[in-house]
């Protein structure tokens, strides 16, 4: 696989119609306030979430 291949699939990726919710629409209600099942994977959510919030906010943007 080249560049050219691995360029068009993430352009299609990326401009691809959505019919439905994202992945971030689904898991974030879930994932923001696991409960239950394996607690590392609530942990590393709400870990990311928060560097993710920092950075958004140190870039003055609005997290969607």
């Amino acid at each position: 696989m080249g560049f050219p291949t691995i360029a068009g699939a993430a352009y299609r990726a990326l401009t691809a119609r959505k019919d439905g919710p994202s992945l971030y629409d689904v898991c974030d209600p879930v994932l923001l306030k696991y409960r239950g099942g394996d607690p590392h994977l609530g942990k590393f959510y709400r870990t990311e979430f928060d560097k993710w919030a920092k950075v958004a906010h140190e870039a003055k943007l609005q997290p969607q």
